[in-house]
């Protein structure tokens, strides 16, 4: 699926690397390499916010030069972004998005197309959202990164992305280890 995914130019596979990249940063100590992985994270936020945020909490006790290095491509990559395309892209891609909705759209498959499928209100997926990330986050403070950590982070955000089509769910990969690799069969 990840060769897949690269043929085809889908940029999915170099965020599950970033996701994978980050992990061992951490746990290496490397903070210059994390600040690539969120980098190339940044690529598809959307999926990926909860592990962002898992290392962004592990790194709570580094050294503040290291804390500053792990921020610093990210942050360069944005002055960029802003001095290339103005400091309201995010805004203007957001109404492009409104005003030029993509032809032929496919379907996204997250549970917020399928409550409004069923005529069910958006406030109960809402809600249980909220207590999975709070949950999250809890385990995420008390376990630091972990495999079982980013896969959480991983599913969770899967759980309640607005945007998720079946090449996004390469990013599962870690979870599906995590599974396979406690299976007795």
């Amino acid at each position: 699926h990840v060769l897949d995914l690269l043929v085809r130019g889908q940029v999915d596979a170099f965020v599950l690397l970033a996701v994978t990249l980050g992990w061992w940063s951490i746990l290496t100590h490397r903070p210059l390499v994390l600040s690539l992985a969120l980098c190339v994270m940044a690529i598809k936020p959307v999926n990926v916010a909860l592990a962002g945020l898992l290392y962004l909490l592990a790194i709570r006790h580094w050294s503040r030069r290291d804390i500053a290095t792990v921020l610093s491509i990210p942050i360069i990559v944005l002055i960029i972004s802003i001095l290339m395309a103005g400091a309201d892209w995010p805004l203007r891609y957001i109404q492009y998005a409104r005003d030029y909705p993509v032809p032929n759209r496919h379907r996204s498959i997250d549970i917020w197309d399928i409550a409004s499928t069923i005529g069910l209100p958006r406030w109960p997926v809402l809600f249980v959202a909220a207590i999975a990330i709070f949950a999250f986050l809890r385990e995420a403070w008390h376990e630091g990164v972990t495999l079982w950590t980013v896969s959480l982070a991983l599913v969770t955000n899967f759980a309640f992305t607005y945007y998720a089509s079946g090449y996004h769910y390469v990013l599962l990969i870690p979870a599906l280890l995590l599974v396979a690799s406690h299976s007795r069969v």
